[in-house]
């Protein structure tokens, strides 16, 4: 299984799951929060409410002659999974917190995926991740986080894995 992690910004994350269905052909969804099936004639994303009330989606590498699909004959290594990072308001501050993109199928999908975040979301690579309350730190190379991204952590939001982790990221310079 292939896995790439990192920070969008929150009015990004729409924009890459449109580019990422458009580019790699993927058009059905599951809204995994709310246990559905959305068959999507077009790029529009409808009826998910990102960021709110959806967490996590997984888009199914289905042609649209394919798609007499439902939940239960899906074939699961078809499908991309991404956990949807979101910006909260915990404690007085500004998190985002991470995305995370899953995939158990063909390396060039992933590929395809690093393609277009280092392409129209200016991603770069290359993270470290410090524990606020207990120190240490780890550096992840393989990271991403996008222009928006690191723009709004300039302004002062934190980048972490969850709202409530000791555990902030950091880019390396």
């Amino acid at each position: 299984m292939a896995v790439l992690a990192g920070f969008l910004a929150p009015d990004e994350v729409c924009e890459f799951i449109t580019r990422v269905r458009s580019e790699l052909k993927a058009w059905a969804i599951i809204d995994a929060d709310q246990g559905r099936l959305v068959i999507a004639l077009t790029l529009e994303i409808t009826g998910l409410d990102i960021g709110n009330h959806t967490s996590k989606v997984n888009l199914l590498l289905y042609s649209h002659e394919d798609l007499n699909i439902d939940l239960q004959n899906v074939d699961f290594r078809k499908t991309i999974d991404i956990m949807i990072g979101n910006n909260y308001y915990y404690n007085s501050m500004n998190i985002i917190t991470m995305t995370t993109i899953q995939f158990t199928g063909k390396k060039s999908v992933m590929q395809q995926i690093e393609m277009i975040l280092s392409g129209q979301f200016h991603a770069h690579k290359g993270v470290e991740g410090v524990n606020v309350v207990f120190g240490g730190s780890s550096q992840y190379k393989n990271m991403f986080y996008s222009q928006a991204a690191l723009s709004l952590l300039q302004a002062g939001a934190k980048w972490k894995q969850y709202k409530d982790d000791n555990a902030e990221f950091f880019p390396l310079l």
